[in-house]
């Protein structure tokens, strides 16, 4: 087939202008065809035999294409607003390769008029290849094609320009596009491996455009969810989810043992892959229509979505049916989460031209991270990225809660401490470009520059400051993080995620931990508990020592002789990497002025029920610095490097770099013993080796210390062992009341049935009186309970015990597993705080202030209370109340006067803002107030 006819362009970098008539002229300016429906509902009432045998042409191609020489593809530059759209050519030949086009369009131009694939990108190095050309490409070098003086000339630079290219893809995306190839029509969809740069001069490009993901989603026609090959029963499976969409079927199908290889089959498929990615949940919840590929077989969403709601349904009666253990936890499935959770994530369009359309997320980034935790990112930034798109609170560049961020900030920017450290990443600069440097934002919007232990701590932040509540620090969410991506650290108040129910996706199968007190479902933001009454939390950011550099001095034991730095490049440089706002020249020649010493104060969220505010504590022990008001900073604009003191006055930083104090240095250095200059030269290497990488460790600006106010109720006084698996001692269930006899098997002590259940039912509510029965049945039942009083876990299979028995004790396990049962000393009498608020603790000896509530035994003492805590505890941890959270908190004691997390804990009797009666009281101005604490927790 003869090339289309071209023109050679005079004034633009195009390499080629196609002519009228020519596809590639309508592909880049006419409307796109409407792409032939993917799959279509089943029928409500009786499926035709057309959709139960319905199988897709073609077999699987998984032969690995030998590797030729790779020619690296250059991508044309998106202008703002645009995407690109892969044109998949016909073949009626399954041997023949695949073949596509790549060119440029703004998404409300080809709405409806493409597809989007939604896939797992799978592990495996991208070996196979899609020939591949840009019909947007440029000439060599940006150079008009006019350049050649020749017509053969001219012609051969257009044609290398737009030759069909060798392009790498991964296995799984290869064997997606070969199924999704149709053959009597191209095929026109947006594939993010290919229609993104995903190479490192692209993260501009590819934060851009995983902004629009909402936009290129939505607007697609059909979004094509590949599960992958290798489902031999998807056929059973797909043919089953037909049949039982005519409920008279299912009503039938549930209770016959013919149909339970479809149910197994089914089941398998719902743990694919796919379902556990974070990303589907976008790229699904904002579809205007989807289809299921398993290979050859094809299922619509909406018939998939319903048999697994259908399933869930009768998931106790089909475990009852079958009595098999494929059933056993379904219900904790990313397939199951992923169906209950799209209703309740976004309301669309259901009428008209905008039918499908994306109407408002009905959830906020904290719930929307906090809640959707079986799905995994490989970018642990995308754990919060990949939501965005959903979110009703949708993030803006410059958002009020940064401010709380700005002191920490301001102090980086002030220092000749940093340039110790900023010197080294001078060789790193070079690659960087002017705009990539300054482009370097605090917030939550997409930035793959930003240090993912920085945007941790701005999600924690940022959601504090939006809902004035503290739990986000009880929630498991967090990825795990490398040394390199600051896990080592990583605040404490950042809960990870292999601390949640079912601990971190793929890791490991069933109940890893007990529930999450502060959770709650995607569809009700209810909260369980109220320990803090309706107070609500007010933060601060403390300066954070730890990202403090060592003496400047010891920038001069490096030899940086590879590296020429020109003495007047020093403070540019230090200015362009973020070190210095300011003009550099003032710099060189500014000198430090100590500031007054002016506690500072910060009010987060509005609480008219106390006037009292946080008084900056001192960062550390020793060093008594003052922090500044955060709300009152301002970018500093002069010439010197100034930083507004809370008096008004400034500090001023000098750089004092001469050739003599050089030399001087130099020789110094030389006169040092051999061993330290190996050890120095060998750090100077390993950085620099860390800085080439692509993915060099970044710095982190942000400060990993939480101000926060409240009180202590107590400390632990005695705990059990961890409660693994679910099994409760019976020396603790004793401690809490029970007493196997004769005189006491009619009778249950409330502390102990409602603790073991966190006196809540499974979706938050008041236990109902009937558990408070159950839990006795258990109790004098040895399927239950053993000889020795230990309580163990009630299995599916054992039904010999009462539904009701059965249903308590399945709670019970998942609060207590993987927890402690502790005593708490209670503790009213807090020390009155030092001037500076630094929530020192010092230990007071004696009886707690008695409660009226409490009974109290013969030698005048009240009742212990008990509680649950993490695994993580030990005796003498503190448990408090801090404002803002709806459960009592768990403090190890850290360096200093700092706290560490160490979880959230259940006290019983203090969960619905009883300890809230108990803060003491001062007097301030004539008026009594609640004498708070603040908590510096690391």
């Amino acid at each position: 087939m003869p090339p289309p006819p071209i023109k050679v362009p005079s004034t633009d970098k195009s390499a080629v202008t196609y002519s009228r008539g020519t596809i590639e002229y309508k592909l880049l300016n006419k409307t796109l065809e409407e792409p032939a429906p993917r799959a279509r509902r089943a029928n409500a009432h009786r499926p035709s035999p057309g959709e139960l045998l319905r199988i897709a042409a073609g077999r699987s191609f998984s032969a690995q294409l030998e590797r030729e020489n790779e020619q690296q593809f250059q991508y044309s530059k998106l202008d703002d607003g645009e995407i690109r759209i892969l044109r998949l050519y016909q073949s009626k030949h399954p041997d023949e390769p695949l073949r596509a086009d790549l060119f440029k369009r703004k998404p409300e131009d080809v709405e409806g008029r493409y597809e989007a694939l939604s896939y797992c990108w799978g592990t495996q190095k991208a070996t196979y290849n899609i020939h591949l050309r840009d019909l947007n490409a440029i000439a060599p070098d940006g150079k008009p094609t006019n350049t050649p003086n020749t017509p053969r000339a001219m012609w051969k630079t257009a044609v290398n320009a737009i030759s069909h290219i060798d392009f790498k893809i991964r296995k799984n995306l290869y064997e997606a596009l070969f199924r999704l190839r149709s053959k009597y029509r191209d095929v026109y969809l947006w594939v993010d491996a290919i229609c993104i740069d995903q190479s490192e001069r692209g993260k501009v490009e590819k934060a851009k455009q995983l902004a629009m993901m909402a936009r290129i989603y939505n607007m697609a026609s059909n979004v094509c969810v590949w599960l992958g090959e290798g489902y031999d029963g998807a056929e059973i499976a797909f043919n089953l989810i037909r049949d039982i969409m005519n409920y008279r079927n299912f009503d039938e199908m549930i209770l016959d043992t013919k149909v339970k290889d479809g149910w197994k089959n089914l089941i398998s498929i719902m743990k694919a892959p796919w379902f556990s990615r974070r990303w589907v949940i976008q790229e699904i919840a904002l579809s205007r229509d989807a289809s299921l590929h398993c290979g050859d077989r094809i299922l619509h969403w909406d018939d998939f979505a319903d048999a697994i709601s259908l399933l869930m349904e009768k998931i106790e009666l089909i475990r009852d049916t079958f009595k098999d253990d494929v059933f056993d936890d379904v219900e904790t499935t990313s397939a199951c989460i992923l169906v209950q959770t799209l209703c309740n994530v976004c309301r669309k369009a259901d009428q008209g031209e905008d039918m499908g359309r994306l109407v408002n997320g009905l959830l906020d980034v904290e719930t929307l991270v906090s809640t959707l935790l079986g799905f995994q990112a490989t970018l642990p930034r995308d754990t919060i990225y990949s939501i965005l798109s959903l979110a009703k609170d949708f993030p803006r560049s410059s958002e009020e809660w940064q401010e709380i961020h700005q002191e920490q900030l301001q102090k980086l920017d002030d220092g000749i401490h940093q340039i110790n450290f900023k010197i080294k990443q001078l060789e790193h600069l070079r690659s960087l470009t002017d705009e990539e440097v300054e482009t370097q934002p605090i917030g939550i919007l997409p930035n793959y520059k930003f240090s993912p232990r920085d945007l941790f701590i701005a999600f924690v932040t940022r959601s504090i400051y939006v809902s004035s509540s503290l739990d986000i620090i009880c929630r498991h969410w967090a990825p795990k993080l490398s040394d390199d991506e600051g896990g080592d650290t990583l605040p404490s108040w950042v809960s990870s995620l292999s601390m949640s129910a079912f601990g971190v996706p793929g890791a490991a199968q069933g109940r890893q931990n007990g529930e999450n007190f502060v959770a709650y479902l995607p569809h009700d933001g209810r909260r369980r508990y109220l320990a803090s009454g309706t107070r609500q939390a007010r933060i601060k950011m403390a300066i954070d020592p730890a990202l403090d550099f060592q003496d400047p001095r010891d920038l001069l034991e490096i030899n940086f002789e590879d590296i020429p730095i020109p003495n007047a490049g020093l403070a540019t440089a230090t200015h362009q990497l973020g070190l210095s706002r300011t003009d550099p020249e003032s710099m060189l020649s500014a000198r430090p002025v100590p500031d007054a010493e002016t506690p500072s104060k910060t009010r987060v969220g509005d609480d008219t029920a106390d006037n009292t505010e946080i008084n900056s504590p001192p960062p550390s022990d020793d060093t008594q610095t003052p922090s500044r008001p955060v709300r009152s900073q301002s970018p500093n604009t002069e010439g010197a490097v100034r930083s507004r003191a809370p008096n008004g006055g400034s500090r001023r930083l000098s750089v004092s770099r001469t050739a003599s104090g050089t030399r001087q240095a130099k020789t110094r250095a030389l006169k040092r013993s051999s061993a330290n200059n190996v050890q120095i030269k060998q750090s100077a290497r390993v950085h620099q080796k860390m800085l080439s990488s692509s993915e060099a460790k970044q710095q982190h600006r942000l400060s990993g210390i939480l101000c926060v106010e409240g009180f202590f109720l107590g400390e632990i006084a005695d705990q059990s062992e961890v409660m693994r698996g679910g099994i409760v001692s019976g020396k603790w269930v004793a401690k809490l009341g029970w007493k196997k006899d004769v005189q006491s098997e009619n009778r249950v002590p409330d502390t102990l049935w409602r603790l073991l259940v966190a006196d809540r039912m499974e979706r938050g509510g008041k236990p109902p009186q009937w558990y408070k029965r159950a839990c006795l049945h258990g109790l004098v039942d040895d399927k239950v309970s053993d000889n020795q009083g230990n309580i163990h876990p009630v299995t599916y299979s054992n039904r010999r015990i009462s539904e009701l028995t059965s249903r308590y004790f399945k709670r019970v396990e998942t609060v207590v597993w993987n927890r402690r049962v502790f005593e708490l000393k209670l503790d009213n009498k807090l020390d009155e705080p030092a001037s500076g608020g630094n929530g020192e603790h010092s230990e007071v000896e004696g009886a707690a202030t008695e409660d009226p509530r409490r009974k109290t035994d013969e030698r005048g003492e009240q009742d212990p209370i008990f509680g649950l805590a993490p695994q993580g505890s030990k005796v003498s941890d503190i448990v408090c109340i801090l404002l803002g959270c709806s459960v009592p908190v768990v403090l190890s004691k850290d360096r200093g006067n700092f706290y560490k997390v160490v979880g959230e804990s259940y006290v019983h009797g203090m969960m619905d803002g009883e300890a809230m009666e108990k803060v003491p009281q001062k007097e301030v101005n004539g008026e009594w107030v609640d004498d708070l604490r603040v908590f510096q927790l690391t």
